[in-house]
């Protein structure tokens, strides 16, 4: 993988941050982050883990491999009718939302042990097929 791309900048998408750049699996500047409004968040992420950071959507979604969605579910609809114009069918997109939705994502559960190094994540395809990614 070289481009991953996390929506969300809230604890969810830290834990992940943190447990990517901490064992060495991505290079910090292949991971880009946006979130919707909050500046502050996404300067202390690029700050603390050395992460890339834009509201550029189109840059942000060019050439991602996997697109991880780690908003709020509140703002999950409005988020993905936002970012859907720069999706390609390359991407992977992963949801770790904290609740379901009827559209077309596979989801993903992650288990609190992300932060803190190895962990299984199961990612449930809608023809449920589950896959178990290490």
């Amino acid at each position: 993988m070289k481009k991953l791309v996390v929506v969300g900048a809230g604890s969810m998408a830290e834990a992940l941050i943190s447990g990517i750049t901490s064992n060495g699996l991505l290079e910090k500047q292949n991971i880009w982050v946006t979130n919707r409004s909050d500046r502050k968040k996404l300067d202390r992420l690029h700050l603390e883990y050395g992460v890339s950071i834009t509201y550029d959507l189109e840059a942000l979604f060019k050439d991602a491999d996997v697109i991880v969605l780690a908003m709020k579910p509140k703002d999950a609809l409005s988020g993905i009718k936002r970012i859907s114009p720069f999706l390609t069918e390359k991407a992977l997109i992963i949801s770790v939302l904290a609740a379901s939705l009827s559209i077309p994502l596979k989801r993903s559960l992650v288990n609190s042990s992300q932060q803190c190094g190895p962990c299984r994540t199961l990612l449930l395809q809608l023809e449920n097929q589950l896959q178990v990614w290490q």
